[in-house]
């Protein structure tokens, strides 16, 4: 495995998660790229090695399925409907509980970036640029940072 250079971008806080990102990822300079890793740590970071592993194997876009969540039922219900509901309605595929939380490589950024949304869609751009991707499996974590 190679060296890893991490080179954070900081997002404003109170604009719109997904302009936020889309545009940190348009000073994204390396060869890969992990598009969010919220703060509150939702997502396990201890998780890179094993999604740069995958990278390194040739896949250019891996990310998190979230096996569980520690929400009530009713999110539950409404998480699910959502994703049949874009998947049914829509001429792409997002993985049901795919998390924001993963690796990309450069060739699928750039071909991210090509998007002139206003209001961008990462999870749904992601799954519209298609390449090589593979999924590992997380834990969906309680937040433990809570708005004030």
């Amino acid at each position: 495995m190679r060296a890893l250079q991490l080179d954070p971008v900081e997002a404003a806080p109170l604009l719109c998660a997904g302009i936020t990102t889309f545009n940190a990822l348009r000073h994204a300079k390396g060869d890969a790229v992990i598009p969010m890793l919220p703060v509150d740590l939702q997502d396990p970071p201890e998780l890179i090695p094993e999604f740069v592993k995958k990278w390194e194997a040739g896949f250019l876009r891996v990310y998190g399925v979230r096996t569980q969540r520690q929400e009530g039922l009713l999110m539950q219900i409404v998480r699910r409907g959502y994703y049949r509901m874009v998947n049914r309605f829509s001429n792409i595929e997002i993985p049901e509980n795919v998390a924001e939380f993963q690796i990309i490589d450069r060739q699928v950024l750039d071909a991210l970036l090509r998007f002139k949304d206003y209001y961008p869609y990462i999870r749904g751009m992601l799954a519209n640029v298609g390449f090589a991707r593979e999924s590992t499996s997380i834990e969906k974590m309680a937040m433990f940072l809570s708005a004030r």
